[in-house]
């Protein structure tokens, strides 16, 4: 069981995030505040109102499609999905991945995936033009695509510490066995699976979204309990 303390504060958390009131940092703030603390305490979202420590359940499979965006979306995805106890597989000529997880863990992702996404598209028109007015040279393309990577690499690091500071914690035993999971799930539809590593250019998109990556926000407020694309039920 876990320490009513934490139950308490984990709910006071989240109404602060979904509250009508809370302004969009308000509510981003308590959100981050609440997340920490349920990987900390390896807790699920469901999970608050019994005490229940959550458990690495069953792992399913969801495609996501992406026509447009495809090479930055497919990068963002991977980032957010293994920072949270998830894997992706992607396949280039379908513009297809598949994200593989527990369905808690899935929610989450997906839900995170199109949020920031969504920052990231509306950052990157203004940063651009800001650019241009200061007389910069590069290639609008370059630039964009730049950018994009840019800001996944802040976001990654971002994401990346909490997962550390719970790896080498209370959750060490629970990353292993959701982790031996991942293998088995993955491997049983793709067997043969490998890395592709991109090559970066680090000119000056990248890096105006390095410093984009630090104003985005990990969650929206008011639509924690069921992220847009949900798992089904099982």
């Amino acid at each position: 069981m876990v320490d009513n303390n934490i139950l308490e504060r984990l709910r006071h958390l989240f109404a602060m995030a979904e509250h009508e009131t809370s302004n969009e940092y308000e509510a981003a703030v308590a959100l981050e505040k609440a997340q920490k603390l349920l990987l900390a305490h390896n807790l699920s979202r469901a999970s608050i109102g019994t005490g229940e420590t959550a458990k690495a359940t069953g792992i399913g499979q969801v495609e996501v499609v992406e026509p447009n965006g495809y090479p930055w979306r497919k990068i963002l995805l991977h980032i957010i999905a293994k920072n949270n106890l998830c894997s992706v597989v992607v396949a280039d000529h379908a513009k297809t991945m598949h994200l593989f997880g527990n369905q808690d863990n899935v929610r989450s992702v997906l839900e995170m995936y199109c949020w920031i996404a969504e920052q990231l598209i509306r950052l990157s028109g203004p940063a651009h033009k800001d650019y241009k007015r200061e007389g910069g040279h590069e290639a609008t393309r370059t630039f964009n695509t730049g950018f994009f990577r840019g800001a996944i690499d802040t976001l990654n690091a971002r994401l990346r510490k909490p997962l550390e500071e719970f790896t080498q914690g209370v959750g060490s035993a629970l990353v292993l066995v959701n982790t031996n999971a991942l293998l088995v799930a993955v491997g049983k539809i793709f067997p043969r699976t490998g890395k592709t590593r991109g090559t970066v250019r680090m000119g000056d998109g990248f890096f105006s979204g390095r410093q984009a990556g630090h104003n985005v926000t990990l969650g929206r407020s008011r639509s924690i309990s069921a992220g847009r694309q949900a798992l089904p039920g099982r």
